[in-house]
């Protein structure tokens, strides 16, 4: 009579949110590498402010240097959370530790390029500027739905309380 191993279990909408999570990061991993290909061209909008008088030709060099930091960050941030994902799959509690450490970094160098477009291109706001506002605020949440997803129980034992 050796040791028994004992099974875990996770409620079934704890394993489909983890699974969103891979691929909704997939879909961020593939879009930033996506938007860094295509975000030269500012279509309509870039028109309306070269005809409003805004010379595009220094903002251009910029956002080319904004666009592949935060591009490159965005890719690198969602391919690291598939990875701590799959430690949490694992019954890792390293991986939500790290999907935290890894949301507030990615928060923060966002917040940063946001910070610095305002500041050095105070009259021209690109609908990316809004946008960074509702990624910053998204990026910080979401560790505390995670949390929170991570406590429904299965057989009265969370799963939370399962991680190692």
């Amino acid at each position: 009579m050796g040791n028994l191993i004992e099974e875990k279990e996770r409620h079934g909408f704890i394993t489909f949110w983890l699974w969103f999570g891979i691929i909704i990061n997939v879909l961020i991993a593939s879009l930033s590498l996506l938007m860094y290909l295509n975000f030269k061209k500012l279509g309509i909008y870039g028109e309306g402010l070269t005809i409003s008088g805004y010379d595009l030709n220094s903002f251009d060099a910029f956002y080319s240097n904004y666009n592949l930091i935060t591009s490159m960050c965005t890719f690198l941030c969602a391919i690291l959370c598939i990875i701590f994902i799959s430690y949490i799959f694992k019954w890792r509690k390293l991986g939500f530790w790290s999907i935290v450490v890894n949301n507030i970094f990615f928060g923060i160098i966002n917040l940063i390029m946001m910070i610095y477009i305002e500041n050095e291109y105070p009259k021209i706001r690109l609908a990316s500027y809004v946008t960074q506002q509702a990624i910053i605020t998204i990026i910080l949440i979401s560790p505390f739905i995670l949390w929170a997803v991570l406590q429904i129980k299965k057989n009265g034992i969370s799963c939370w309380k399962l991680l190692k």
